[in-house]
């Protein structure tokens, strides 16, 4: 198979794909824009429980998360009650891992700009091991609410299939992100693709999340 690459983070590109973006909701009778905020309600919830620590309420709010994010579909067995279950039973061993990179200042989290492959790898091996598959789709996305500004989502309806070894897609879309020198420009732009009334929370990944929409087939 051919070496891929992640898709470079522009300007142009962003709005490219936010443009696609908003095609693909309407299509589906979905949020248009104006209206979807690129999850920021999602990403102040999360804050507000991550405040509170990663205890079972904090891992149910997940698992529902999750339900809602298609990471949960797939082999018969693989039900919500299963990987709730699952998670559970891995809950120590995720929160040393979650506390560990994020630490206990859970309200300045870190980012692609100051991490490398080894500080996110124990955390996403874990959220692994709840799911047991081979794609990455769900550790990525478990690892992304956990540590939105840490990890990118990948999802092969979204972003190019070839990408099946998360650690390639990780480091390639930090590179993509680190290679852009008109960073405030980029944040800017997504902001003024937002609701009016929007006000991103504190901890709103914007690093991940541009880098995210202009992988979007």
């Amino acid at each position: 198979m051919a070496q891929q690459y992640a898709n470079p983070v522009t300007l142009e590109n962003l709005r490219i794909r936010i443009d696609h973006l908003f095609k693909r909701l309407a299509k589906h009778g979905k949020q248009s824009e104006g209206v979807w905020d690129f999850h920021n309600n999602l990403y102040c919830r999360l804050e507000e429980h991550r405040g509170r620590g990663l205890d079972h309420e904090f891992w149910n709010f997940l698992v529902d998360e999750l339900a809602k994010w298609r990471a949960i579909r797939g082999r018969p067995e693989h039900t919500k009650r299963a990987i709730r279950d699952a998670g559970l039973k891995l809950l120590p061993d995720l929160k040393y891992c979650f506390y560990r990179l994020a630490g206990k200042v859970t309200n300045e989290l870190p980012t692609i700009e100051t991490l490398v492959w080894s500080d996110v790898e124990p955390l996403f091996e874990v959220a692994a091991q709840i799911k047991k598959v081979s794609s990455p789709m769900f550790a990525s996305k478990l690892c992304h609410f956990l540590v939105p500004s840490a990890y990118f989502v990948t999802d092969g309806e979204l972003v190019k299939p070839e990408w099946n070894e998360y650690r390639h897609y990780w480091e390639n879309c930090q590179a993509s992100w680190l290679a852009q020198s008109e960073k405030e420009a980029l944040k800017n732009a997504l902001l003024m693709r937002m609701p009016v009334n929007c006000i991103p929370c504190s901890t709103y990944p914007w690093q991940t999340k541009i880098t995210e929409l202009c992988q979007f087939k």
